[in-house]
């Protein structure tokens, strides 16, 4: 599929963005339950360490929505049905 995590696009149009690039706090990934640490965040989606201080990560008012376009955090989580925006990463080759 395309790659990239989507937003619903009424949190998208209605908060105020902001891009960051420090660890981010605890939160929950989309479509589970319970907290995780901005460590145990990046080990669940996948994301190295050694990149973990480069990523994106994006905020929608004060809530870290995604990590860079490698998963998204509660109550971003979207359905199929609902207006979405993608979002992607465009990163040179050596970052993947």
């Amino acid at each position: 599929g395309e790659r990239g995590v989507v937003l619903p696009a009424s949190a998208w149009r209605t908060a105020r963005v902001a891009v960051r690039f420090a660890a981010g706090e605890p939160a929950t990934p989309a479509g589970r339950t319970g907290r995780r640490s901005f460590k145990r965040l990046c080990q669940d989606f996948g994301i190295p360490p050694w990149l973990r201080d480069r990523l994106p990560l994006v905020y929608l008012g004060d809530r870290l929505a995604a990590l860079g376009d490698y998963g998204v955090c509660e109550p971003f989580g979207t359905t199929e049905t609902e207006p979405r925006v993608r979002l992607r990463w465009e990163r040179d080759p050596w970052l993947y």
